[in-house]
């Protein structure tokens, strides 16, 4: 089970098919990974969002969703060699 205090940020992603792509190789290789979801148009205490300030007719272009992909700290390499992310640190 992943938990925030033994996981470890595996990337960050604004495309959906990327992120599908990420999740399909760590599944061939039975790699549990969480992916959180983030809106850049939601509006939050900090996050006072980008519709306003840009409008949603900017956002149509973009992605508005960002994508964070956590692996297990032990499991971190191994996702790395399996996703094509580089070598790690």
């Amino acid at each position: 089970m992943l938990t925030p205090l033994n996981r470890r940020e595996l990337t960050t992603l604004r495309s959906l098919d990327d992120s599908e792509r990420i999740r399909q190789a760590l599944d061939a290789q039975g790699i549990e990974y969480q992916v959180k979801a983030k809106s850049r148009t939601s509006i939050g205490a900090l996050n006072m969002g980008s519709r306003e300030l840009l409008g949603a007719g900017s956002l149509l272009n973009q992605g508005s969703t960002w994508y964070e992909i956590y692996v297990k700290k032990e499991d971190w390499e191994a996702a790395c060699h399996v996703t094509g992310l580089g070598s790690p640190r």
